[in-house]
């Protein structure tokens, strides 16, 4: 439905408020639970950094086993576009169990299935995944690690839940151990959800979101460190023609980049050409971007192919050109 103002008439384009597209991904996630799931993933989000914090959205939306999928596909149609659907649920009571595994997949929804229940999730995080077929057992052994870890009572809906897991536990050794037992189960030839116990698919979408995570931190930190070294290797007295023109063109590309950051590491980013089609970033940018990426392109070859002396007649050229 369109936006209206105060009066009930439509808002014309221009006066509508843009749609603020995060870096990292806005991430729905929808269960069948009450308590468990949503302290565990709005705990997640909260101990980011906080300028990290503003780049990832992970909404967690509540409803009944089987309105799961409706849900999702209703909150995405508006804005499919940079919605990330993820239902997360356990097997436990739920006889459709693999039923709703594979109509959620139909409708390109990722899953993040537990069996027996979430809490075989979270115990890997203390170092194992306990072979227990039922959920009363799984949560029973795993508030015994969690009281013995933390000094404090399991609860459902502690809302530190994650907070405290993650400072008494390992999650990339959590994460290791949901690999491993999944990838397990698929050598033995369980590939039903409901045939692999002790599993979970929890971890998929905590890899996904601590891995984006981690790309901008390192690329953030590749384009500091680029920018360092050419600042303190670039000498006006002492450089090639080649690197005098290089040098400015680097700093350019440098900085569209960083704006971008993450953005332009997708795969179908990775041309140059697409900043011409980002309404965020102006022409001139753009055009510097690509200038930039010609220039560095071009010297790179010139300044290997040629000596010094020749590098002179190359450098005039690519200024006329560019």
């Amino acid at each position: 439905m369109a936006r209206k103002d105060r009066t009930g008439n439509r808002k014309p384009r221009e006066q509508r408020s843009p749609i603020m597209i995060p870096e990292l991904g806005y991430y729905l996630v929808v269960t069948d639970t009450e308590a468990t799931e949503r302290c565990y993933f709005q705990g997640l989000h909260k101990e980011l950094p906080k300028e990290i914090q503003n780049k990832l959205v992970i909404k967690v939306v509540e409803t009944k086993t089987r309105s799961m999928i409706d849900k999702c596909l209703a909150m995405t149609a508006y804005d499919a576009q940079y919605r990330i659907p993820w239902i997360v649920f356990d097997r436990d009571e739920v006889k459709d169990f693999d039923e709703i595994i594979k109509e959620a997949e139909f409708f390109d929804i990722r899953v993040g299935w537990s069996n027996p229940c979430f809490e075989i999730w979270m115990h890997s995080y203390y170092g194992a995944m306990p072979a227990v077929m039922e959920s009363w057992v799984c949560c029973s052994e795993f508030e015994k690690v969690f009281q013995r870890k933390t000094g404090q009572k399991y609860s459902k809906a502690d809302s530190g839940l994650y907070e405290k897991i993650f400072r008494t536990g390992d999650e990339e050794k959590a994460l290791q151990i949901a690999k491993q037992k999944y990838e397990q189960c698929v050598r033995e030839g369980k590939t039903i959800p409901s045939q692999m116990c002790p599993c979970t698919t929890v971890y998929q979408l905590v890899e996904e979101t601590s891995g984006a995570i981690r790309s901008l931190i390192s690329w953030n930190v590749s384009i500091s460190s680029t920018m360092s070294l050419w600042k303190n290797s670039f000498n006006p007295q002492t450089s090639s023609p080649i690197s005098k023109i290089a040098m400015p063109s680097c700093f350019a590309w440098t900085k569209v980049a960083s704006i971008r950051n993450l953005r332009m590491l997708l795969p179908e980013n990775l041309s140059p050409i697409y900043l011409l089609f980002q309404p965020s970033i102006s022409h001139m940018e753009a055009r510097g971007f690509l200038i930039g990426s010609m220039r560095i392109c071009f010297c790179s070859y010139i300044h290997v192919l040629l000596p010094p002396q020749g590098q002179n007649g190359c450098a005039g050229l690519l200024l006329a050109l560019l």
